[in-house]
């Protein structure tokens, strides 16, 4: 039973009138047909399955199979082809920056180039004398009888 000081408490609310939003109403009661139609007691009746549909599947369903498969594989070769067109069109783009580099390889190390030594170098190898402009020139001078002592 509640005590005194908690009717105390709320004895201006008991005046207080309580007013229904006009949203709010009660719902209608729902009215059923007259005409309708009760569940059975067993739901077997209702349960008719025509196996004469079967046949008709499962043979077109070898067909829908194999060209699911061809499909499949059609659409497998032109993302694979797709795949490598763009690591191709990266390689160019990178190899346009730096050319000769290659993704999978690493830092790029120079070779030394093999130069083939000039003919005057392999002269002077050998412990020749290169001959220099001048003297090339002296010597043209020789002879044609323009010697030291001069015509």
């Amino acid at each position: 039973m509640p005590d005194a000081q908690s009717q105390q408490q709320y004895r201006a609310a008991t005046h207080v009138p309580l007013i229904q939003s006009p949203s709010l109403r009660i719902p209608q009661p729902v009215l059923m047909p007259q005409d309708i139609h009760p569940l059975p007691d067993s739901l077997e009746p209702y349960m008719v399955y025509p196996f004469t549909l079967e046949s008709r599947t499962l043979t077109s369903h070898a067909h829908l199979l194999n060209s699911l498969t061809a499909l499949q594989s059609t659409h497998d070769q032109k993302l694979a082809a797709w795949e490598q067109e763009k690591q191709r069109r990266k390689r160019e783009a990178l190899r346009r920056v730096a050319p000769g580099f290659e993704p999978g390889v690493g830092v790029l190390v120079p070779d030394r180039a093999e130069v083939k030594p000039h003919a005057s170098e392999v002269q002077a190898a050998e412990g020749a004398v290169q001959a220099g402009v001048m003297d090339d020139f002296v010597a043209g001078l020789e002879k044609m009888g323009y010697g030291a002592l001069g015509k």
